[in-house]
């Protein structure tokens, strides 16, 4: 038998209520003494299994010999995130050589200082197939504070070495959003061992569309379970381990492409709701002209609008880009984003001009979306 059990409840609001307006968590599981789950008050769920990391495979295609002009964007995250581990590969092998060679290393936007140990082929050959494991990262180093870029930036010495079918796969886990939490001590109630048997220690089970838990901080909703027991995030507020990211490296985008392609970018595997866009470039772009400039526009397969910049200008409202950083494209319309999986998003281009639109070399887009 549970604990508690909430049987065939009868009314409309949620079963279960709970608003905190100190440090204190709504949930601590420990198991023989040792916290294995923390179920904080901002709706983020602090667990040693899946549900705060996260993989972002990154295809940047081939890197040429001579490529210090250019900086990648990889990921941006709209709450503060820790990268775990990076790995480099090739699709062909490229020897070592410790006279021309490439070499990549990675920052965030906020320092201009290497992140984690650099990577070469001098002295260690990228082999086709065999990942290559980045050195250095640690719970320092990994760091990247919401809102800011984290990008790749290669180093050729001498003749360089052009890398094929170069791709970045980047492991990283969500930060709690709070360093200070309740203790053992600080609890409202307190299950020790309940008692035997396979029921859970807290069961529901209702006969209305009733949500299970509503959980609020300092009165703003942060989260809550419905009556199919999915996880979604309030109104105002979403939990940071609700997020996901998908990268897309587009590439170069040309003046012909204007009204001409049509890139696809992301594809959910259920129903998603769009958050945020950000988009960047391998070089920089300025946002100067008033007569030649590209918008890059985000549709769902409908052709429907989410959002979209101007690139190059026009002055007023163009959006310049520096070298390898991603920007937030504004305002998603709501309308629009919801995704569910017989649906997608693609990336659309207009150009306006009375000469040639520069290229947009290099670009990358990212979606931060939740799942429903």
């Amino acid at each position: 038998m549970p604990v508690f059990d909430f049987e065939d409840t009868q009314q409309m609001d949620e079963c279960i209520l709970v608003d905190i307006f100190n440090k204190r968590d709504f949930i601590r599981q420990d198991s023989g003494g040792t916290r294995n789950f923390t179920w904080t008050k901002d709706g983020f769920m602090d667990t040693t299994s899946g549900w705060k990391y996260r993989f972002a495979p990154i295809c940047l295609g081939d890197l040429a010999a001579l490529s210090n002009a250019f900086e990648y964007p990889l990921l941006r995250f709209p709450v503060d995130i820790t990268i775990t581990g990076i790995e480099v590969s090739v699709d062909e092998t490229v020897a070592s050589d410790t006279t021309d060679y490439q070499t990549l290393e990675f920052f965030r936007s906020g320092s201009s200082t290497a992140l984690f140990t650099a990577i070469s082929n001098n002295g260690t050959a990228f082999t086709q197939e065999t990942p290559r494991a980045i050195a250095g990262i640690t719970s320092t180093t990994g760091k990247i504070p919401a809102g800011q870029s984290f990008y790749m930036a290669p180093t050729s010495t001498a003749s360089g070495k052009a890398l094929t079918g170069l791709t970045i796969s980047i492991d990283y886990t969500i930060d709690r959003p709070e360093a200070q939490s309740g203790d053992v001590n600080d609890y409202l109630f307190k299950i020790i061992n309940g008692e035997a048997g396979s029921d859970g220690l807290i069961e529901s089970d209702h006969l209305i569309n009733r949500d299970h838990l509503l959980m609020k901080r300092n009165g703003e909703i942060t989260c809550f379970v419905n009556i199919d027991g999915q996880v979604l995030p309030g109104p105002t507020y979403t939990p940071p381990d609700l997020y996901y990211a998908a990268v897309a490296n587009v590439g170069t985008i040309a003046s012909a492409d204007s009204a001409a392609k049509k890139c696809p970018i992301f594809k959910p595997n259920g129903t998603a709701t769009i958050k945020y866009i950000y988009l960047g470039a391998n070089t920089a772009a300025l946002a100067d002209s008033e007569v030649d400039y590209m918008e890059v526009i985000i549709t769902d397969d409908s052709d429907n609008r989410l959002v979209s910049s101007f690139i190059q200008g026009p002055a007023a409202v163009g959006q310049a880009l520096a070298v390898g950083r991603l920007y937030d494209m504004g305002d998603i319309n709501q309308t629009y984003n919801t995704i569910t999986s017989s649906e997608g998003l693609e990336v659309q281009f207009l150009k306006v001009e009375t000469g040639t639109v520069a290229s947009i070399v290099g670009l990358t887009i990212v979606v931060i979306y939740t799942m429903i």
